[in-house]
């Protein structure tokens, strides 16, 4: 019965449309080009065993070496949905209006699939429920608050390897975007948040990956990073940590790196580690659990790639953070000591000053990055 529903609706559809069981059974579907997709994009199970899953996937050159293409992932009870479309180049089809359009298809299908509608006159009402807000009419609005040229130029920058590019390029979005609206549930901010993220970073995923940076390495980073996105407790949190930015940054680091890094896969693991959790309470013996080594193994193995320590690269690392939040952010200095686990203001003020040369008040009235 399943199938049958399933293969009724592929014909009122441009999107290709599959379904897995939780065992990764095919139920409908073409099992060889699902295969395909699963080698190129390696699946995070433990983010799918989420009932509530949402993901995006970038597909870089399938099919036509001219096209991209998005993979949305859904998860309706026991099964898996899977709906692929076509990126065109077009402004009114944008990435972002591309996920739109496979999420609206996904709340179509679940609605026929649920018995709650049928095909009315070969067409499907693809209509949202109550629960939601108009994906309609967000769609409508896409043009005014969300513009393809704005997108592609922000995920352009990623490119470039420049975080001041980048910056730059991210302030300049959100002036032109200002009122910017996706997949908003009521009463589910927080849902929303992480939404934003995921597409964010699946978005950034395939940047970096045009730029030349490695495959695994790219979905290493998407995937530590989804991974992160969904353990957030809190919207506050998200907007305090400005983590949409922080993804941007993050694979833009990557770029910059990809010419001329010769680290492991390990130590290249590790930093990754490092700055997506940078936040948090990081220590030695913390990270050395995380990867299952040692500690002084990995720190040995550190030490001889990088040629600092993995204690200094941590708190490099973290004055590199709140140095961009000191210039991007109307933070206090003690709300950024604390965002970045520092014992107290004045631990953080000296550890500033010795890897910096200057004072955080310092620094802020000197503009320098």
């Amino acid at each position: 019965m399943l199938t049958e529903t399933l293969e009724s609706i592929q014909q009122l559809l441009d999107e290709k449309i599959f379904m897995q069981d939780t065992h990764y059974n095919v139920i409908f579907g073409d099992e060889k080009l699902l295969m395909k997709f699963d080698d190129e994009l390696h699946f995070n199970d433990e983010i799918l065993d989420n009932p509530s899953a949402i993901l995006f996937y970038p597909i870089r050159n399938f099919n036509h070496p001219d096209t991209d293409g998005i993979l949305a992932i859904f998860s309706i009870k026991k099964y898996y949905l899977m709906l692929y479309g076509k990126l065109t180049p077009s402004e009114s089809h944008s990435s972002t209006y591309l996920l739109l359009k496979l999420y609206q298809r996904y709340r179509a299908i679940l609605k026929i699939i649920n018995n709650d509608i049928s095909e009315n006159n070969g067409l499907i009402d693809i209509a949202p429920p109550n629960d939601s807000l108009s994906l309609l009419e967000y769609s409508s609005q896409l043009q005014t608050h969300h513009s393809y040229s704005d997108e592609q130029t922000l995920l352009s920058s990623i490119k470039t390897g420049d975080k001041q590019i980048v910056i730059n390029a991210y302030k300049q979005f959100h002036i032109h975007n200002a009122y910017e609206s996706f997949l908003a549930m009521k009463n589910n901010r927080l849902r929303h948040e992480k939404n934003m993220l995921i597409i964010i970073a699946t978005l950034c995923t395939r940047e970096a990956i045009q730029a030349g940076v490695n495959d695994k390495k790219a979905y290493l980073l998407s995937d530590q990073w989804i991974n992160t996105i969904e353990k957030h407790t809190s919207v506050e949190n998200i907007i305090n940590q400005n983590v949409r930015l922080n993804i941007l940054l993050n694979f833009t680091s990557l770029v910059k790196t990809k010419k001329y890094s010769k680290l492991s896969h390990l130590i290249f693991e590790v930093q990754t580690y490092i700055q997506i959790h940078i936040y948090e309470n990081l220590s030695i013996v913390k990270i050395a659990k995380q990867f299952k080594y040692s500690q002084n193994y990995l720190s040995t193995q550190f030490k001889k790639e990088t040629n600092e320590t993995l204690k200094q690269y941590i708190i490099k690392t973290k004055i590199t953070e709140a140095k961009r939040l000191l210039l991007s952010t109307q933070l206090s200095l003690m709300d950024i000591s604390t965002l970045l686990n520092f014992k107290d203001y004045t631990h953080f003020s000296h550890t500033f000053k010795r890897i910096t040369g200057t004072s955080p008040k310092q620094f802020i009235s000197t503009k320098k990055y």
